[in-house]
């Protein structure tokens, strides 16, 4: 064989190594770029799905935070996950870590317990996992009446009381407030509805000369507990 055949023999074997490795290279990259191949076509790989809550109980109005993460001894899955609480399912996909969040429902009612369950569709070769569950318990939240004012009035006058009432968890609160007026034995009292969180009431004429107490109250229900506050005005010429 001549030297230039010899050298023209070792370019092409060269180049053939060189597009064979090229080759190799490109499916080893597309197979690490995604661990879920072709549904039938690659082998079944087998999932696990878990299930974190930020809190297992809170407040009514708290801000309740669902971690799910999907794992697999292969790599790391891709696709969707589902769940469910009170009745209401999302769904939601997966980041490149296999995992997401969901925020559950902040008007979940208070004195229940509630069964909160995720589970991961599938995708590709990537086989469903789950369902999985933990329990969620919901209690009544703080409330704090606040801006408590009661102008003085002359004799005769209409005593106005308003406020506002706030929840602990930041969500508005709705339900009652009772405002009592009273004063050496004599006493008024009124109660009325919520709108907004603030309240207002203006109560019958007074004749009653001198320094009035106010009380208001916000009237524990379902999903708030109690809570008061008071202030004074006076009556005078």
């Amino acid at each position: 064989m001549s030297v230039s055949r010899a050298h023209r023999s070792v370019a092409v074997l060269a180049t053939l190594l060189t597009a064979s490795t090229v080759g190799l290279g490109a499916v080893t990259s597309a197979q690490a770029a995604s661990v879920c191949g072709a549904g039938g076509y690659a082998a079944p790989i087998a999932t696990s799905t878990s299930l974190s809550l930020s809190r297992s109980v809170a407040e009514y109005g708290f801000v309740n935070v669902a971690t799910i993460r999907v794992s697999s001894g292969a790599g790391t899955p891709s696709g969707t996950v589902r769940t469910s609480v009170a009745g209401v399912t999302r769904t939601d996909a997966l980041d490149h870590r296999g995992a997401t969040q969901r925020e559950l429902p902040r008007r979940l009612e208070a004195g229940h317990t509630y069964s909160v369950t995720t589970s991961y569709n599938g995708n590709g070769s990537c086989q469903a996992s789950g369902p999985v569950r933990k329990f969620y318990t919901v209690v009544r939240a703080h409330t704090h009446v606040r801006g408590l004012e009661a102008r003085d009035v002359r004799t005769g006058g209409r005593p106005h009381v308003s406020g506002r009432v706030a929840s602990s968890t930041g969500i508005t609160p709705n339900g009652k407030v009772r405002v009592t007026l009273t004063h050496n034995g004599a006493a008024k009292q009124a109660t009325v509805g919520l709108r907004g969180g603030r309240f207002s009431v203006t109560f019958g004429r007074t004749s009653e000369r001198g320094t009035w107490k106010v009380k208001a109250t916000m009237v524990r229900n379902g999903d708030y507990r109690g809570s008061s506050d008071s202030t004074n005005f006076r009556v005078g010429k």
